[in-house]
């Protein structure tokens, strides 16, 4: 079993930890493989992108990604709704 971890949060919630190793890949690879099919974060500029989703451990998220010049993305934030 993934989840729950020896490392939860002192709640008993998933810690950190868990969200990175269980939800953040999927985050990471909608962004490597669909970026210009994901909406604008920002109307009109287009290399700022952003994913609206649900995670196995997360009720609902919001992450954000930026597009370089030469074509590399990064992950920029990620906003999570508890």
């Amino acid at each position: 079993m993934i989840w729950p971890s020896d490392d939860m949060a002192p709640s008993g919630e998933p810690s950190a930890t868990d969200f990175i190793v269980i939800d953040l890949p999927a985050i990471v690879e909608e962004f490597a493989t669909g970026f210009d099919d994901l909406s604008e974060a920002i109307a009109g500029i287009p290399a700022v992108r952003m994913f609206v989703g649900t995670g196995a451990l997360v009720p609902a998220f919001v992450a954000q990604g930026i597009e370089t010049a030469d074509g590399v993305v990064h992950l920029v934030g990620i906003d999570i709704d508890s």
